[in-house]
């Protein structure tokens, strides 16, 4: 197991995925990072496997406090953004052409 893949363990990021089309987007709003997937499981996969290279990456480069170090703890142990991240406006995409159906 890599260092990145225990840090991701480690951290309590969110998933948020949505059918476009015939296909699942998923997004980690934590850190920004997106992917897409044929199946929610695939969009579910795809994205663990973006959040730990991108996880890799930040390490590699030294980089790794300014991609997760504005995540913050609550009392559960759930993790977050100190700042307020941008709502996500399903009705706004929708009348972009993205599709939720």
């Amino acid at each position: 197991m890599t260092k990145a893949r225990k840090l991701t363990e480690f951290l309590d990021l969110t998933a948020v995925i949505w059918r476009e089309g015939e296909d699942f987007v998923s997004l980690c709003p934590e850190l920004g990072v997106s992917s897409c997937g044929e199946t929610l499981e695939d969009a579910t996969a795809m994205l663990k496997e973006a959040v730990d290279l991108f996880v890799e990456n930040a390490l590699e480069l030294g980089m790794l406090d300014a991609a997760i170090g504005g995540l913050t703890s609550d009392a559960a142990g759930h993790h977050s953004r100190s700042e307020e991240p941008a709502h996500w406006d399903p009705a706004r995409h929708r009348s972009a052409g993205w599709d939720d159906r």
